[in-house]
């Protein structure tokens, strides 16, 4: 089975295998843990039992055997009375005496030693207690230094209780016979017993380490009681059981310890076939659980992965995105809804970015066929209508309607369709209504019949369209099939209604003010040329005459625009200029030009408090500059003086040439343009007179060029 990783990605994902693996694996592994302390501690429960019954046991065991020796001691002791030979090979209670005993010797009062038999290691030292206690003609128990660090018990009684100094009997104990009948030992299988006399040494020993167990003996059996303790010996754990065998009442000596040892391995054998069992067991439920981790991952997280892959590509504003989903649960709704979202958020979008884009022509366009055009086409895509119109009333109360109309995949057909209000469009389109359903009932609506014929309209809409309270205008949405409009479509069509309106009502006010500005400019032209006789119409013509030559060179619309508002005021500083030199008949004197030519900047200043006009400035101020350097009032040259006022200069003077002035009459048309040239590249620029020359040869006259009067041009262009 391949496992795809990339499910793992998701923080969901992880959190659900985590969370499969800890329900499944930790109750296991505690289940496990809590299962093999309960057997192992039950296992060593029981062992310890074992080892306190088998400890107690065997040193009862030994102690019988003390007791039986003591018996064969007494016996032989009597043989030896009446001389009857000891350990002899034909007699059958020496070969006994010679299991039991490793050697048999009798030592005298004075130390002497006549060895029965074998080879005793050394003669037992007899302590006064234990001389008592012989006196009463009880036996004694002791142990002697022997073989393999090992001490040897030694049993001896007095040949005569009531003769002190007849000399001892000592049996040097077999060991054979004493820890085991016939070398079989009586212990726990697998159990090592080691023994320990009054000193703690070892008198016994199953196994090397036993001198380690010596202070476990010290410690721990003291008492006389068993116990049980867990000793590391030699690198290894044992089980350890203690118990000190009482002897001092009946041999006059020290308690032996008896120390019982297992090692803990040997008594959790039966735990190794758990342990090798239980790894497995884990693996096999690990794969289980992460078998079953994964089909859960995947049929909760692939619809989920689906789902935010689609919510990715739908915020990347890709609303034709689907998800599949067939997992028969909530996923699948969940899909089912996110489709509907989608497809909700498509339309919804689409009409937003078409609203926008509409709304985005229609405010910054200010020309009314140009806003209605706009309108009616992003009305049809926007409201995914079959029809789009917008009637625009005529001026006054008129009823009539010019009508623009928007068809689903065609352009607006202009306003060549024609409708006529009817008294039930009047009433219904009343401003107290946001929308009016049109009836198609006997044609009671004049403005639904106007429509184009392409179907019957299944739902006609209509919005009105109110300027100061008037009817000035209606958007009517039709839709030939398919579902009426609902009503968050219907507030759609109202809102565009309203941008349209808004729309009409910023180009009406644009369209007034700029009237309202172009008769104010007009207005103070004529008020200028008017303070002479002389003058009069001159500020107008030379606008005319400028834009001509404007259009000719190409300029754009806005510098038109600046172009027509400053020559209708170029001449704004004659205010301040006398009347008297104005209208003087004469040539003027020096101060009296000097005089006139402050007429420049007098209209700077008259002009500067309007932030308006600021750039009209340099037309006002510079348009008598000179192209080689010899104007006023600042002396400007070439293309340092304002494109536009160079072009200004050369209108004024032309029509100052042509113009009857009190101080002589008008030059003729002919004349006047030859003089215009003559002065290329001096007073005008010669690029300026090239476009000059086009305007002037669009009249019908063609012009000559005779030679030109410089100083009358210079002297027109003083009082211009």
């Amino acid at each position: 089975m391949k496992i795809n990783t990339r499910l793992f990605r998701s923080i969901l994902a992880q959190r659900i295998f985590l969370l499969f693996v800890v329900s499944a694996l930790v109750p296991t592994a505690i289940l496990a843990f809590v299962a093999y302390r309960h057997v192992s501690g039950e296992l060593l429960s029981q062992s310890e039992g074992q080892m306190h019954r088998a400890v107690k046991a065997e040193s009862l065991s030994v102690y019988e055997r003390l007791l039986f020796l003591e018996a064969e001691l007494e016996s032989t002791m009597s043989s030896i009375e009446s001389g009857r030979p000891v350990g002899g090979v034909d007699d059958g209670a020496g070969e006994r005496i010679r299991t039991l005993f490793e050697a048999l010797a009798i030592i005298s009062a004075e130390g002497d030693v006549s060895i029965l038999f074998g080879d005793p290691q050394s003669s037992p030292k007899v302590r006064l207690e234990q001389l008592r206690h012989l006196e009463q003609g009880k036996t004694a128990l002791t142990t002697v230094p022997g073989g393999k660090n090992l001490a040897v018990p030694v049993m001896f009684r007095l040949r005569d209780p009531a003769d002190p100094g007849s000399g001892l009997v000592a049996g040097t104990v077999a060991t054979e016979f004493l820890w085991g009948v016939f070398g079989e030992k009586m212990v726990l299988p697998g159990a090592e017993l080691c023994v320990f006399d009054e000193s703690r040494r070892l008198i016994y020993s199953s196994f090397a380490a036993c001198s380690e167990l010596a202070p476990l003996v010290v410690a721990e059996a003291s008492e006389g009681v068993a116990d049980e303790n867990t000793v590391e010996v030699g690198g290894e754990r044992f089980l350890a059981g203690v118990r000190n065998l009482f002897l001092r009442p009946r041999f006059m000596v020290q308690d032996w310890a008896f120390v019982l040892c297992e090692p803990e391995t040997q008594i959790l054998a039966p735990m190794r076939g758990f342990q090798r069992l239980f790894p497995p067991v884990v693996l096999s439920s690990l794969w289980i659980v992460l078998l079953l981790s994964i089909y859960t991952i995947r049929r909760s997280l692939v619809p989920l992965d689906r789902l935010a892959e689609g919510t990715e590509r739908v915020a990347a504003k890709d609303f034709s995105t689907r998800v599949e989903v067939s997992s028969g649960d909530e996923f699948e709704d969940l899909a089912t809804a996110f489709n509907d979202m989608s497809d909700h958020l498509r339309r919804q979008f689409k009409a937003l970015a078409t609203n926008a884009a509409m709304h985005r022509t229609i405010l910054s366009s200010l020309d009314t066929a140009t806003i209605i055009d706009t309108a009616v086409a992003g009305t049809v895509e926007a409201m995914n209508c079959d029809l789009a119109c917008i009637a625009l009333r005529a001026a006054g109360d008129a009823d009539d309607l010019s009508v623009s109309c928007a068809a689903r995949g065609t352009t607006p057909s202009g306003r060549a369709l024609t409708a006529r209000l009817s008294p039930w469009d009047l009433e219904m389109l009343s401003p107290e209504r946001g929308s009016v359903v049109l009836s198609d009932d006997g044609g009671a609506s004049g403005l639904r019949s106007s429509l184009p014929s392409c179907g019957d309209p299944a739902t006609v809409v209509a919005f009105p369209i109110r300027l100061s309270g008037r009817l000035a205008a209606v958007l009517c949405i039709a839709r030939y099939s398919g579902p009426v409009f609902s009503e968050e479509e219907l507030t759609q069509a109202r809102q565009l209604a309203d941008q349209v309106e808004l729309a009409i009502s910023n180009s009406s006010l644009v369209e007034e003010l700029r009237s309202l500005t172009w008769g104010t400019l007009e207005a103070f032209a004529r008020a200028i040329d008017a303070k002479s006789a002389w003058t009069a119409g001159h500020s107008e013509r030379v606008t005319r005459i400028s834009l001509k030559i404007a259009r000719v060179m190409g300029l754009p619309k806005d510098d038109l625009e600046v172009l027509h508002r400053g020559a209708l005021l170029h001449d704004v500083g004659k205010l301040g200029i006398s009347m008297k030199v104005l209208n003087k008949p004469g040539r003027l004197e020096r101060n009296e030009l000097e005089h006139v030519r402050t007429h420049a900047q007098i209209g700077g200043r008259i002009l500067e408090p309007i932030s308006a006009f600021a750039d009209i400035m340099p037309i006002v101020t510079e348009h008598h500059e000179k192209f080689d350097g010899t104007g006023y009032p600042n002396g400007l040259a070439g293309e340092a003086i304002d494109l536009k006022a160079r072009i200004l200069a050369v209108a004024d003077t032309y029509d100052a040439m042509t113009s009857k002035r009190p101080y002589r009459e008008g030059f003729s048309h002919e004349r006047a343009v030859a003089m215009v040239c003559e002065e290329s590249g001096k007073q005008f620029d010669p690029k300026i007179i090239e476009a000059f020359l086009v305007v002037m040869n669009e009249d019908p006259r063609r012009l000559q060029n005779p030679p030109g009067d410089s100083a009358a041009a210079d002297a027109a262009g003083g009082r211009a």
